[in-house]
Formats: C-alpha cells, structure tokens, sequence
C-alpha cells in the first residue's frame, strides 16, 4: 500500500495489533519521559574506549609496517651503493692492471695475491696480510696469472667492505692483452 497525504491511521489497522484509537490510553508519562531521556543519552554518537583500543592498534600495526618496509627499502639501497662502489673500485683495479702491465705488476708483487700501492703513480706491492686500503670502508687485492697465455695474463681484483649486515666482497676478472 503506497503512503500518500490521504492515508488514514486506520488504513494501517491490519497490519498493525489492535488498538482502540477511540479509548484513552493510559499512558505513564514519567516512566515515558525517564525511558526516552534514557534512550536518548546512552545513544549518543562516538565510540567506546574499546573500539578507540582497537582502532589505534589497528593503526599502529600498520603505521609500524610502513615504517619497517621504509627502512629495509633504505638498508637495501644502502648495500646496492656499497655494491656499486666496490664493482667500481675492482673495475679501477684492473685498468691500472691494464696501464701497468704483467711485467711491472709482477715485479714488485712475485707472490700470487698482492696489492695496489699509489706513489706517484700505482705499483705491485706484496699484499702481506693487509689489502690496500681505499678508503675507510673499502679494501683491493688481487691476483695474477700468466695462466700459460703469450701476450696477456689473468687479473683479479676484489674489493672488501664491511658494514652492518656482514662482510662482503665483489671480484672483477679480466684477461689483459699486452
């Protein structure tokens, strides 16, 4: 039945109980007053101090995880530019290989595993327990091998570091043509 201004209570008289609209009800209004003034304040809009526990630890979780994820991401890109300047430095080795050449590396460096030693220019030094330092994070040594080859030998430099997650080391290796 659609609801227009002409409905009339008593239209709605079958779906709702009986009820006399002609008798008085009798109609206790302080319980009225007290039930409605009761409704109407524990009804107010806002939250419990539950649901406000829930909802901020709700939010700290996830505050916490971005925080967590931003900081590996920040760890990771930290690595990669050590990884980056160590691939440098082993890459920087063997072009000074390259310039010095197998005659004069292995001059000054008759043992296997040497480092570089920058006077005026670079020379071969034996390593003798200690790479070259590059720097204060960063060490290179290497190794040469005729490796039976005519006009050229095997170079390889490695460079050290170490930083918070560990010890780490990047090898460039190359054979150089004389």
């Amino acid at each position: 039945m659609p609801f227009t201004p002409e409905t009339k209570i008593s239209d709605f008289a079958p779906f709702c109980a009986k009820i006399d609209l002609n008798k008085k009800q009798n109609v206790n209004h302080h319980s009225l007053h007290h039930s409605l003034h009761h409704s109407l304040h524990h009804s107010r809009g806002g939250f419990s101090l539950l649901e406000l526990v829930f909802a901020m630890s709700f939010l700290a979780i996830i505050i916490l995880g971005v925080v967590n994820l931003q900081n590996s991401n920040l760890v990771m890109l930290n690595r990669q530019n050590h990884e980056i300047q160590a691939h440098f430095y082993a890459n920087q080795g063997l072009k000074i290989a390259e310039a010095l050449g197998y005659a004069a590396l292995n001059v000054g460096c008759p043992t296997k595993t040497c480092k570089l030693q920058k006077n005026i220019n670079y020379s071969a030094v034996e390593e003798g327990g200690a790479p070259e330092e590059i720097d204060e994070l960063y060490y290179r040594f290497f190794t040469l091998d005729p490796a039976g080859l005519p006009d050229g030998f095997k170079a390889e430099f490695k460079v050290t570091w170490e930083d918070g997650t560990g010890e780490h080391e990047v090898t460039a290796k190359r054979i150089i043509y004389q």
